[in-house]
Formats: structure tokens, sequence, C-alpha cells
């Protein structure tokens, strides 16, 4: 294994083998700093080893029985960042990817196996993932997971030219929670440079209005001006959504509700998880490209489901979240539908261009279907 070392603005990193982990970004939320906006990190004497992931930020169990990423005996610097780049040092200036996760901005921890992007940087990119606060330390009463992510993309505008990377030539990508952080980071003026392209998987709905509801994004009229479907974004946009997001997500929410019925009538032989999948993911993700222009895409294989698609661009199917999607071991169909995924990601985010045309509202398509033979159809997506 090799080391190398690496100068930020902060000081000196130490990773191996073209992967640095637990690269603070901002400094420790903790203290006076907790429920602030982040601030820059203290600079570091010496070399700083970037060999192991930052602790976890403070969340709840995701499900009965699994326990939290959240160890609090790790200490709390938590706004940390992770690089894996196939070119390490400058003058490369390959594509950046920088990963924004999903989990409902409640849970998620870019150390997880899932999120490994060893896999993906070997198509060329220097590929980021990040750390953000979430649930009440992020998101009671005002954006401050948004404005992590900020700071973690002015870190990397400043500092990803020493990794290889090309600080003019940044995607920024997510899931769920993600994608729609990716979106709001890309409207904002103060990110005016910092991101060119944007790829959103599964755009959800639900935002708060006013600092008493639940932990999430909170319509601020800054940072945070509207729902991701109503801004003007400005850059190359490739959005999707999985099938049948609703599938893996559990029993649908007040059956009574009006609207449920109208849809019902309206649609008798579609189940109630089309009107979730619709409500939640598809109608926003459509409205988001519809808004911007772009490309759009349907992730199909077995049917998929909320999250199904992630395995997939990460190329890393054998962790015990990509099981419940790809089985164990993976499908013999897995290495090459992900490797057909991971290919047009990675070409967005160097030309702009996934390989396949733009989605044109008037004639409802094409939208990429990503399935065991991947092609080009009409919005497959019944109630529109």
């Amino acid at each position: 294994m090799d080391d190398l070392v690496v100068r930020t603005d902060r000081g000196r990193v130490r990773g191996r083998d073209g992967v640095f982990k637990g690269i603070p970004f901002a400094a420790p939320p903790a203290g006076e700093l907790r429920f602030r906006d982040p601030v820059p990190a203290e600079p570091w004497n010496g070399v700083r080893d970037a060999l192991e992931f930052g602790p976890a930020v403070p969340q709840p169990s995701p499900a009965p029985g699994v326990p939290s990423c959240f160890d609090p005996a790790r200490g709390d610097d938590w706004l940390t960042l992770n690089v894996w780049s196939p070119d390490p040092g400058p003058g490369a200036r390959l594509p950046v990817m920088v990963w924004i996760h999903g989990g409902g901005w409640r849970i998620g921890w870019p150390g997880m196996p899932q999120y490994d992007g060893a896999t993906l940087a070997a198509h060329g990119v220097v590929l980021v993932t990040v750390a953000y606060r979430l649930g009440e330390e992020g998101f009671r009463g005002a954006n401050r997971g948004l404005r992590d992510q900020l700071a973690a993309l002015e870190w990397v505008h400043r500092n990803i030219a020493a990794f290889g990377g090309d600080p003019g030539a940044v995607t920024v990508f997510g899931q769920s929670a993600g994608a729609a952080s990716a979106v709001f980071l890309a409207a904002y003026p103060g990110a005016k440079g910092l991101v060119r392209r944007v790829i959103a998987q599964s755009i959800p709905n639900g935002y708060a209005t006013g600092p008493a509801e639940e932990p999430m994004p909170l319509i601020d009229g800054d940072l945070v001006p509207a729902p991701p479907w109503e801004l003007a974004i400005g850059v190359d946009l490739l959005a999707g959504v999985s099938h049948r997001e609703w599938r893996t997500m559990g029993p649908v929410p007040d059956v009574d509700h009006p609207d449920l019925a109208r849809y019902k009538a309206k649609y008798p032989d579609n189940p109630e998880e089309e009107l979730m999948s619709d409500f939640v993911f598809r109608r926003p993700t459509v409205r988001t490209v519809e808004r911007n222009g772009g490309w759009l895409y349907d992730f199909a294989w077995r049917g998929g489901g909320h999250g199904s698609e992630v395995p997939f661009v990460f190329g890393n199917g054998d962790n015990r979240f990509a099981a419940r999607h790809v089985g164990v071991p993976p499908s013999p169909e897995f290495a090459p539908l992900s490797a057909a995924i991971r290919a047009s990601w990675t070409g967005f985010a160097a030309t702009g261009d996934p390989g396949w045309p733009r989605y044109r509202m008037e004639s409802a398509g094409p939208v990429r279907r990503w399935d065991v033979e991947p092609a080009e159809v009409r919005n497959p997506f019944v109630s529109w």
C-alpha cells in the first residue's frame, strides 16, 4: 500500500492508495458552535492521517433491531469528507463527483459500505462523499445541514485540485434527501461557480414551512426559497426515480385521505403504492426536470424500490444494504447493469451527456429505462 501526503488549505493529510478519509471541512459543531452554521476547521501542524472515516453525526436507529451508526465515544468531529482519486496530485484535472447521502435528513453516514467510492472513481473521476448534520442538530428551525453541505462544496472548490480534481467540473449527486439537497445547492446564488451539474436520484416531496415542524429543510427564503421543482438551477440536470419507489417503504399512511380515494377512483387497477410513489417521488422528480430541462430515467430492474439504484451507481453489491436489493450473492445481472449505469453517471459528470436524448415535455420522453436491457421509452408513470 502506498501512502500519499496532500496539502490542503488547513494542513497536510496522509491518504493511502488514492483514498483520503475523515478530512475535516468545518470545525466540530459542539459547545458554542452547536446549532450554529458551520465555521472553518482550525489549521493543524504536521501531517494528519486520513485513513479512517470520521464519526457519524447523532442519529437514531434506522429500524427496530438495527443499531445506529452514531457512536458518541468517537467524539464530535462530525463534519468530514472523504476523497477517492485515481490520479491524486495537481495537474490531473479530473471531473469531480460529490455525493450527498439520503436518509430523510434523519439518518445516514458516508462511511457506510454502500458508499465506498473505489469502483466509481475507477471510471476516471474524483469522488467525494460528505457528512452533514441531521435531524434536530441539522434541521430543527434552520437549514444547518444544508449549510454543512455548502461548506463542503466550498472546501472542494478550494482544495480538490490538489487531489487531481477540476474545481470547475463538479457534479453534485445524491439520492432522496441527497437529491433534493443537490437541487437546493445548485439553485442557491451563494453556490454559484461551485456546481456545474446535478444528478438527482428520487427527489422527495415534503418540506417544512415553519420552525415547529419536523426536522427537515425549512423554506426560509434564502438557501431554500421553494420546493425543488419550483427552482431554476441553471446547470445540467439528470434526474430519475426507481419504478416502484414505495414498494420498499411500508404501508400507505392515511388510507382514508380524500386524495387517495380520488386516485383509486381514477385508477382502480393500480395499487395504493402507486399513489405514494407518484406523490412522494415521481411527481417532484419529473416536475423538476420539466422546470429545468435535462435527462430523465426510470430504474425498473426487478420493479425497483426506494434506493434500489444506489448499489448499481457505486458498483457495490456485496454489503447488507445492497443485499435487500440485489440478492446474496448479487444477481448475475448486477455487474453489467451497474457498469452501464456507472458509465452513464460518470460520462454525464465529464461531458454533460449521459448517453440518451434530453427529456421533452411535449412528447413525454424519452425516458431511459434501466433494466436488463436498457431502453428509451415514453414517460412510464401511469398517472401523469
